[in-house]
């Protein structure tokens, strides 16, 4: 029966590595159609599924199961709930891991991972694996995941680029700190760029920080809403406490002490 066949193939690629096979077909597609390989794309989507998805035991699949062969890379992927890039916080998913060529987003590697895998965790493991099969010296791309202490050690002899988190408390620093004179024209107009040097987990690293006018101006326009919202709530509150009575001054000005710590744009005007 054609399905019995369609069955029986894929559980010889499961047992030949779904990875293996993507990037070694991939490897010979790129060769003849002369696909460049200066850079590298690495990202993650999920796949949100219905059902309840348990296993052959009748146990949830939050539960981790093993291939047979344990002494195989593959296993069998988790389906569970994880974070949800399509917003669907309700079903269960996977994650499906792609590297795609500067050149055309060419797919060159895929791998199906559990549906509550941590991108931080698996991004450079998967540049490893790519790079196993691939002779590969160009530049790794990727979101902010990567940069973790621990992911740029690992990642020491490669060539990479990324995005650096805000949560940083350096990177925090850095842009605060940026004075006028340091920005330059881009050759996009609207944006300007300050440069900005880094040893963040003992490595040397050159950071390009971009300004756009016109994310500026919307910004802007953003924070004025939420001072003048502040501003009148702060006022109504005002209005509340001079009714009330104090028995003596240092209360009334502990009471206005602590409502004013509460406002975020107003609290230094009292």
């Amino acid at each position: 029966m054609p399905d019995d066949r369609i069955g029986r193939a894929l559980d010889k690629y499961y047992q030949a590595g779904t990875t293996k096979l993507f990037t070694a077909i991939a490897m010979k597609a790129a060769l003849k159609f002369q696909v460049s390989m200066k850079s590298i794309h690495l990202d993650s989507s999920s796949i949100s599924v219905e059902g309840a998805y348990k296993n052959c035991q009748g146990k949830s699949q939050e539960v981790e199961t093993e291939s047979e062969d344990t002494e195989s890379s593959m296993k069998t992927i988790k389906i569970v709930h994880g974070y949800p890039r399509d917003k669907r916080p309700n079903l269960k998913q996977f994650i499906i891991d792609t590297i795609v060529s500067g050149d055309g987003d060419v797919p060159l590697y895929l791998k199906i991972d559990d549906g509550n895998a941590d991108d931080k965790s698996v991004f450079v493991s998967r540049l490893k694996e790519f790079k196993n099969q691939w002779t590969f010296e160009g530049i790794c791309v990727a979101d902010s995941a990567l940069y973790t202490a621990e992911n740029l050690s690992a990642m020491a002899e490669m060539k990479w680029i990324t995005r650096v988190p805000l949560s940083i408390k350096s990177a925090q620093d850095k842009i605060c700190n940026i004075k006028e004179s340091d920005w330059e024209d881009s050759q996009i107009k609207g944006y300007k760029i300050a440069t900005r040097t880094s040893e963040y987990a003992n490595i040397k690293q050159r950071w390009l920080v971009i300004e756009s006018e016109i994310r500026k101006q919307a910004e802007l326009k953003k924070i004025v809403k939420r001072v003048e919202k502040q501003l009148e709530s702060a006022k109504a509150t005002l209005r509340k406490l001079s009714t009330q009575n104090f028995a003596c001054i240092p209360d009334a000005e502990a009471a206005i002490k602590k409502l004013s710590d509460s406002w975020k744009y107003q609290g230094k005007r009292i």
